[in-house]
């Protein structure tokens, strides 16, 4: 029982973080999951392909992300 219980867990754990970050060409932003977040893409790494990944980033270090580095 015990062993099934940490598995679980561990299942739902790991769905929580893999959540993607998808680029959205047509309104130049970064898209969590199914629409979840929204970040604009930065200047300097703008969404060049439909579905590319990005990566979240701090631009005024305040602590949260604010833009994405798309690709």
């Amino acid at each position: 029982m015990r062993f099934s219980t940490l598995a679980t867990l561990f299942a739902f754990m790991a769905g929580a973080l893999a959540q993607s970050w998808n680029c959205d060409k047509s309104e130049g932003y970064c898209i969590e999951g199914d629409n979840i977040s929204r970040l604009r893409c930065t200047s300097q790494r703008p969404c060049r392909v439909q579905g590319n990944g990005c990566r979240p980033v701090d631009t005024n270090n305040d602590g949260r992300f604010d833009a994405a580095n798309c690709s």
